[in-house]
């Protein structure tokens, strides 16, 4: 769950359309190595780029696909030290 609390930003802009809340992204993570070709595949079939930005353990891109499914896409490309905290969240049990 994502909750905006300053600023404009995708998420705000959706709960600004729905008040009552609801399914904003989906997301899809991958190597990223995998990033660049993930992102120009969508680019290329028409989804524009709405949003990106990057982490010391992502580098995450947001494509409009509202029309085509809905929602929109999130596709984030783990480094090597978020594929490491990702593995220590499942050996956690999935809490951080």
């Amino acid at each position: 769950m994502i909750q905006p609390v300053s600023g404009r930003s995708i998420f705000q802009d959706y709960l600004d359309k729905h008040p009552e809340g609801g399914l904003q992204h989906i997301a899809y993570s991958l190597p990223i190595a995998e990033l660049e070709g993930a992102v120009a595949r969508l680019t290329a079939k028409g989804y524009p780029i709405i949003s990106t930005f990057d982490t010391p353990i992502a580098k995450i891109v947001f494509f409009d696909t509202y029309d085509a499914v809905g929602v929109a896409t999130e596709i984030m490309g783990i480094t090597e030290d978020g594929a490491r905290l990702v593995e220590q969240w499942k050996h956690a049990g999935g809490v951080m």
